[in-house]
């Protein structure tokens, strides 16, 4: 499966609230991070009063391995405070993703690529916003399989 086709899945997964299969493509060490309600709370909290969903986008960002990663939030711990998935509120970081702190488990030798995966209402809603709510995720090879090793609400 590509990375495309994998993003494209766990998006429609999201979309159509099946939460159970979305949660199935998060790494392990992020679905233990996950909040009281797991990826259903951190959509519904980052979503706030936007519309709904009902299409998404991909981006793969040109910035982004585990050691820029974790670089970013320590150089920006003062603006971004102390912020954790477990603890989400839905909001994005002041000085941007990523703001969490970086698994071990997410390495050089998993790490693929970071992407914002953004979330749109329908085109036919005169909606104010351009988009419901976004993610910042990093994507890992584990084995045979793709998942979310990293995972954070962004503006």
């Amino acid at each position: 499966m590509t990375t495309e086709s994998f993003l494209a899945a766990f998006c429609q997964a999201v979309l159509s609230r099946d939460f159970g299969r979305a949660e199935g493509m998060l790494a392990p060490w992020l679905r233990s991070e996950l909040p009281g309600g797991g990826l259903r709370e951190v959509v519904r909290l980052s979503r706030g009063e936007a519309p709904p969903a009902s299409e998404y986008s991909t981006a793969e960002l040109s910035y982004g391995d585990p050691r820029s990663m974790r670089e970013t939030v320590a150089d920006n711990a003062d603006m971004n405070g102390a912020r954790s998935l477990d603890e989400c509120d839905g909001l994005g970081a002041v000085m941007g993703p990523p703001s969490y702190p970086i698994p071990d488990e997410l390495t050089d030798e998993n790490f693929e690529s970071a992407y914002r995966l953004e979330f749109q209402p329908d085109e036919d809603l005169e909606a104010d916003e351009d988009f419901s709510y976004a993610f910042y995720v990093a994507v890992v090879q584990l084995g045979e399989k793709q998942a979310i090793g990293y995972l954070e609400p962004m503006d």
